[in-house]
């Protein structure tokens, strides 16, 4: 890995993850901070290994590919960009205006728990212009070329025609520009891994709030916080809870934790084999049993 990957974050990470859980405080993340990485991974060309707290950073214009792997990649609070296999994307730019990808090979997952004001996510793929500005759960594939929408909504622009994209559809890359809504519900081994990741981060993000609430210790802001136990950093929203498209809920320290959510799930699992629609085992809070670890519903994938 090369030394100039290795940020001030690292050192922040560290000092974060030495505090006592309910002592955390929400810090700066660089967008571009690779999360996690399984199997075959490169950042320019470099092989990618993810350690907790030590966390390579993409710099615009680099392009992340996977072989026989996958990876997590962090932008804004909130945001997370996941790669299965035989995968490729660049980063374009980051800022305060957002940050822009550009979508080359294989599939995509962008779950977004809150997107910020005026920051939005764009993902171009050819000559097509995808803008995610609220939060939801979206899937890019090249091949076929489409854009599946799970939840949230999305702006997509491409020959000077734009068209709003709503949850439970599909746009075909064809040309056509004819969104439907989907019909197969299946899922892939993309879909179960990313859902997989989605429920460690709200395991880490359920310890947080309890042990916040235990201590007294309110968070007040927004933002990424490290979780020693979990090996991760997890996310925790600034208003009371917010939702994420696979129906698990992320909350802060304010306020009793919900018996039940009231987050939809959009991806079929064996707890919601008809989504959308809300999870049969604690309401998207801590699953019990990890029906995440299970098979593809239908659809194999590696």
């Amino acid at each position: 890995m090369l030394p100039r990957m290795r940020l001030l974050i690292l050192a922040v990470v560290f000092l974060f993850a030495a505090l006592p859980m309910f002592g955390q405080q929400p810090f700066s993340v660089q967008p571009g901070l690779i999360h996690c990485s399984e199997g075959d991974v490169l950042l320019a060309n470099d092989e990618v290994n993810v350690k907790f707290g030590d966390f390579p950073v993409m710099f615009a214009g680099e392009e992340l590919k996977t072989g026989h792997g996958r990876a997590e990649v962090l932008f804004s609070p909130g945001v997370f960009v996941r790669t299965g296999y035989d995968s490729s994307f660049r980063l374009l730019s980051t800022g305060p205006t957002g940050s822009h990808l550009e979508f080359l090979t294989g599939s995509l997952i962008v779950e977004a728990l809150a997107i910020p004001e005026k920051q939005p996510i764009t993902v171009s793929f050819g000559d097509i212009s995808v803008y995610l500005a609220k939060a939801g759960l979206y899937r890019f594939d090249a091949d076929p070329a489409a854009l599946r929408v799970f939840a949230g909504s999305a702006v997509v622009e491409t020959g000077g025609r734009k068209l709003e994209i709503e949850k439970v559809r599909i746009l075909p890359f064809d040309g056509r520009f004819t969104p439907a809504k989907y019909k197969d519900k299946s899922t892939d081994a993309l879909d179960n891994w990313s859902r997989r990741r989605t429920t460690l981060l709200q395991r880490a993000n359920f310890a947080f709030w309890r042990a916040a609430r235990e201590n007294g210790n309110i968070l007040k802001s927004t933002g990424w916080v490290s979780s020693p136990r979990f090996h991760v950093l997890t996310y925790v929203p600034k208003k009371s809870g917010c939702c994420s498209g696979y129906g698990y809920c992320f909350h802060n320290g304010y306020g009793q934790f919900p018996t039940g959510c009231g987050c939809k799930s959009y991806l079929a699992t064996p707890d919601n084999p008809n989504a959308p629609g809300y999870l049969q085992s604690n309401q998207g809070l801590w699953p019990e049993r990890p029906w995440a670890e299970t098979t593809p519903v239908n659809r194999p994938g590696p």
